[in-house]
């Protein structure tokens, strides 16, 4: 018995055994066609044709042209996530683990085109999740069924209509200078003691110099760096059967910074290896350093210092950016630096700049003089002046105010004025009848 749809040639037949007919009738020649989804519940089977109903209504779903490819969900997550063989290791590693969880929330073998808005709203929007983590969730899913819907398995994304929530805005934390040389002195006392790499005092001083991410940094090598243009490139390559990518897979190249050239020439001038392309950085089986080793020894070498906020090894990067911000690099300069494609992301250190603010605004504002103020004797030569253009005889000016703008003038002021001026002042100081006070009020505005 078919179950009623409020849409006009759309009927939903339940047939057993988690399988459901939706049957389409052709506005104008009356052709049906009907289409099997699978599900292990009837709510959201119906649900799904509900959807599929509205969009034939809206002219957005034709059943005789726009027939979904057949796929299931954990078929199209492996084909997905070996589309693009650009995309690092790590972000392939965040996208399985997202991707497959949610899988594991559907029923078994459920099909692509089964998922509806309620399936990725359930998931990525789950009560226990910070805000952080649901955008980032629904971020991955949105990228997953856009790309489905590229490929012709479906016709609209069942993201299409969820919004990001609202996520606080979180300012980064970096690390004082004085926290920055607690961490390197603790590095080298335990370098020297043997309890700790000899590696690690250079890796945090060149991390704070140059604000590489993690893994750039432990891929970085000697044929990376040059010292006469003071540049350092951060590439894309493969050694040892292992692929070294930037977090973009866009290759830059960033000014060497004196802090930058004095850790790279100290390591230069005691390496011992001088293959160019062997990484700056050597582990103990002389290849180059794992990011999740270092990672681990960096979280020992904060609590060994000290430090009592949860710093991590990325925290030194935000100290890079934190500290150019704070002494007035221009957010863009900082953003080429840190190689974030998009502005948006640098301008989480923007906040810091806004110390800079009232002396930056104040050297673009300086107060506003003219030559009067400077040498208040011209003052007598401009209403001279200006008295002549206007037609106008000096008894026009007032007398009195002659003598107060003689009085307030200081000695080392008058000792300043022209020869001219002061017979002007002493000439037109005596013998002249009050008017207008055109001088006190020039005198009322400076």
């Amino acid at each position: 018995m078919p179950k009623s749809l409020p849409f006009n040639g759309v009927y939903f037949y339940p047939k057993g055994r988690g399988s459901y007919l939706i049957q389409f009738r052709h506005p104008e020649s009356g052709r049906l066609k009907s289409i099997t989804i699978r599900s292990s519940s009837e709510a959201l089977a119906y649900e799904q044709a509900v959807d599929l109903g509205r969009r034939f209504e809206s002219g957005l779903f034709d059943p005789w042209e726009d027939r979904p490819k057949d796929c299931t969900v954990v078929d199209a997550i492996k084909a997905y996530l070996g589309h693009n063989p650009k995309l690092s290791p790590l972000t392939i590693r965040e996208r399985r683990i997202v991707l497959e969880s949610f899988a594991r929330d559907l029923p078994m073998r459920m099909e692509v085109r089964s998922v509806s808005r309620k399936h990725v709203g359930g998931f990525a929007s789950a009560p226990h999740l910070k805000p952080s983590t649901q955008k980032g969730y629904l971020s991955k899913l949105r990228g997953f069924f856009n790309w489905l819907v590229a490929e012709g398995y479906l016709r609209d994304s069942p993201c299409a209509e969820l919004k990001n929530p609202t996520v606080p805005r979180k300012l980064p934390t970096f690390l004082s200078r004085e926290e920055v040389n607690v961490l390197v002195a603790t590095a080298k006392t335990h370098a020297i003691l043997g309890t700790g790499p000899e590696w690690m005092p250079d890796v945090i001083r060149l991390a704070v110099a140059t604000g590489l991410r993690q893994a750039e940094l432990c891929g970085l090598r000697w044929s990376d760096v040059d010292f006469h243009s003071q540049r350092i490139y951060v590439r894309t390559y493969v050694q040892g059967g292992r692929t070294h990518r930037t977090k973009s897979s866009h290759e830059r190249s960033i000014p060497m910074l004196p802090a930058a050239t004095d850790v790279l020439q100290s390591r230069s001038s005691a390496r011992l290896n001088e293959d160019e392309y062997a990484t700056i950085f050597v582990g103990s089986k002389n290849g180059p350093l794992y990011p999740g080793f270092v990672k681990t020894k960096f979280a020992s070498l904060r609590k060994r210092a000290g430090l009592q906020k949860p710093y991590s090894f990325h925290t030194l990067r935000h100290t890079f950016a934190s500290w150019l911000v704070s002494s007035g690099v221009p957010i863009r300069h900082v953003q080429s630096y840190l190689g974030h494609d998009d502005i948006k992301t640098t301008m989480i250190y923007a906040h810091l700049d806004e110390s800079q603010f009232p002396d930056i605004a104040a050297a673009a504002m300086p107060p506003i003089r003219t030559s009067l103020d400077a040498e208040p004797g011209d003052l007598l030569s401009t209403v001279e002046r200006e008295l002549k253009n206007l037609g106008l005889p000096w008894t026009t000016v007032d007398s009195e105010a002659l003598r107060d703008f003689e009085r307030i003038l200081s000695e080392k002021q008058k000792s300043a004025l022209s020869a001219k001026d002061r017979a002007l002042l002493h000439e037109r100081n005596t013998g002249l009848e009050p008017a207008t006070s055109t001088l006190a009020r020039l005198r009322s505005t400076n």
